[in-house]
């Protein structure tokens, strides 16, 4: 069987390991403050400071 071929649009998934406990309860809180889940602002930010450094010219700009 060979690989399957992914579609760009097609979701991946990451697990991440460790995480230290404090960072994983400020993320919680933050979350809970912003009435979101811990996906959702972590998806933010990532965007937030993916957009950020692009402007800077740090990163080619998205296809998006």
């Amino acid at each position: 069987m060979g690989k399957k071929k992914t579609d760009d649009s097609e979701p991946g998934s990451w697990m991440l390991r460790e995480v230290p406990r404090d960072l994983m309860e400020r993320m919680r809180i933050a979350a809970a403050v912003q009435r979101t889940t811990v996906k959702a602002l972590l998806f933010q930010l990532a965007e937030n400071h993916l957009a950020e450094m692009e402007k800077k010219g740090q990163l080619p700009k998205s296809r998006s």
